[in-house]
């Protein structure tokens, strides 16, 4: 018996190594009864002033006042780094890249050559349009001028000139394309046949000064080596024959019939223009004469300006200063006129690619700033800005997010500081709204009174329900626009356990103003 000892209001009984408990005596049920109503009913009178009756009874309040600091709205999110500048650049035809004039991570200046293909083609479309834009212009401007006899004579001599020259190119073509002819083979074969001749003419002569050794001039001329070098020069003469007859055969290549190809159009258009104009030298200067040739006129500068454009998409050029981040093709490679051949990049505009939940979306806007940090750089920041808001949205197992971009102007960072990098993940922090000199309080100082916003106001009365008209918030502060004065200490319900450790955190985390117990300047309350 004498080992019994008390436990909680309730005795226990040691005997024979077992233990037995008994239940508590009517008067301590009582008493923890009284208790316990006792401590609901302080609980209940400071959670009715500060909220509505339905809400979960506060497990610790403290008060803090009301003060005034800038107050940021922001909106969090995360994404991804890319260029914000790059360019894939491609040729305007297809064509040979004839030259590659930069290397990857090469930096280059807006304007400056990347590449060129074979432009032998373009060069000569545009002379031809050139031409023709010339030639239009000769004809309107004869017509409206009037014909002088040196004007007659000078269109004369220009067909008489333009038909000569496009039988020559005539007769080159026809050349060309009938090669070989039968006298030409013939030629060849006969030429082949007489260098076989030689050689072995030479040939014989040296064994014939060979086996006549009773001759001392064929001795001699054996010893000299004059006809060892007859034989050389009929072998090199055999070969330089049987070349010839081997290309006369083959006939003319696929270059040499264009070439003369394009001769003959160049002519035949010579000589089109020429006899324009010598028609409209000699008719007369009616409207319905001038319209045809103006409409001409449009047609051949448009038909220059595009052999102009062909010729210079011939030769990519960097569109801006930046660095090659591609090289896809080499000399010697034919491409199409799609075909990404370099691509360009500029590092000092970053780009962030991220997604924003619809309930956000309606707070942002183009212009808007932020700060940037990126898991690769822990430690540092990087100041962006809001740069476009996609309109369509995307759905993703429920969830409704919008395409957001953020730019980053990395040209205005210092020289030592690393640039991000596409690829890089970035956890973003768009300022929404900023309000200077707001007058703000905890947000959980803030409830709900039907319809209207409430705090407890501490007062040397006792605590006082006042209504309030609320601003915008950071969702730790709410600015208050009516119904406080700075100093005002209102009621906080903290949503943590503790008594007195939970009313020394929630000053921390809610400083008031300089001269206020409890204060901090409101530093602790300024959102970033």
């Amino acid at each position: 018996m004498s080992q019994s000892i008390a436990d909680g209001g309730r005795g226990r009984l040691l005997l024979q190594g077992r233990s037995i408990s008994r239940g508590p005596s009517s008067l301590e049920v009582i008493a923890l009864v009284v208790l316990g109503l006792a401590m609901a009913f302080v609980g209940y009178k400071v959670y009715a002033s500060a909220t509505d009756l339905n809400a979960p009874l506060p497990t610790a309040a403290t008060y803090i006042p009301a003060f005034e600091t800038t107050l940021n709205s922001t909106i969090s999110a995360s994404g991804s780094a890319a260029a914000g500048q790059q360019a894939a650049l491609t040729f305007g035809s297809a064509g040979e890249v004839t030259e590659v004039l930069v290397n990857l991570g090469e930096s280059v200046a807006a304007g400056e050559p990347l590449a060129r293909i074979e432009d032998t083609e373009l060069q000569q479309s545009l002379a031809i349009a050139e031409a023709s834009l010339a030639s239009a212009q000769a004809r309107l401007d004869a017509v409206l001028e009037g014909a002088s006899a040196s004007d007659t004579a000078s269109a004369l001599q220009s067909i008489s000139s333009a038909q000569g020259q496009v039988l020559t190119a005539e007769a080159n073509l026809d050349e060309v394309l009938s090669k070989p002819t039968l006298s030409e083979i013939a030629a060849a074969e006969q030429s082949l046949l007489n260098a076989q001749t030689a050689l072995q003419n030479a040939r014989d002569a040296l064994v014939e000064a060979r086996s006549d050794l009773s001759n001392p001039q064929n001795l001699e001329g054996v010893s000299s080596g004059s006809l060892e070098r007859a034989i050389e020069s009929a072998e090199l003469g055999l070969v330089v024959a049987q070349q010839k007859y081997d290309e006369t055969l083959a006939g003319p290549d696929a270059g040499e019939i264009q070439s003369v190809q394009l001769s003959l159009e160049t002519a035949r258009a010579s000589l089109g223009a020429a006899d324009a104009r010598y028609a409209e030298l000699m008719g007369p200067a009616a409207a319905d004469v001038v319209a045809p040739l103006e409409a001409s006129l449009t047609q051949a500068k448009i038909a220059v300006e595009n052999a102009a454009s062909d010729l210079e998409a011939a030769t990519i050029v960097a569109p801006f200063d930046g660095l090659v981040s591609e090289v896809n093709w080499v000399v010697g490679d034919r491409v199409s006129g799609t075909a990404e051949v370099i691509v360009v990049m500029n590092p000092d505009l970053v780009e962030i690619e991220s997604s924003v939940d619809q309930s956000d979306i309606i707070n942002l806007a183009v212009g808007q700033s932020a700060t940037v940090t990126f898991d690769a750089m822990p430690g540092r920041t990087y100041n962006a800005e809001v740069s476009a808001i996609g309109p369509a949205p995307s759905v993703q197992q429920g969830v409704v997010t919008f395409p957001v971009n953020l730019t980053i102007n990395t040209a205005d960072l210092a020289t030592d500081v690393p640039l991000p990098a596409p690829g890089m993940t970035a956890s973003i922090l768009v300022t929404t709204e900023r309000v200077d000199d707001a007058l703000v309080v905890p947000s959980r100082a803030v409830s709900g009174a039907g319809r209207q916003q409430v705090v407890t106001v501490k007062t040397p009365a006792g605590d006082e329900v006042r209504p309030v008209t609320t601003g915008t918030t950071n969702g730790t502060l709410t600015q208050i626009l009516s119904g406080l004065e700075p100093g005002d200490e209102v009621l906080v319900i903290a949503a943590s356990t503790g008594g007195t450790q939970t009313q020394q955190t929630t000053e921390q985390q809610f400083p008031g103003p300089v001269g206020v117990p409890g204060g901090g300047g409101g530093r602790g309350l300024q959102a970033p």
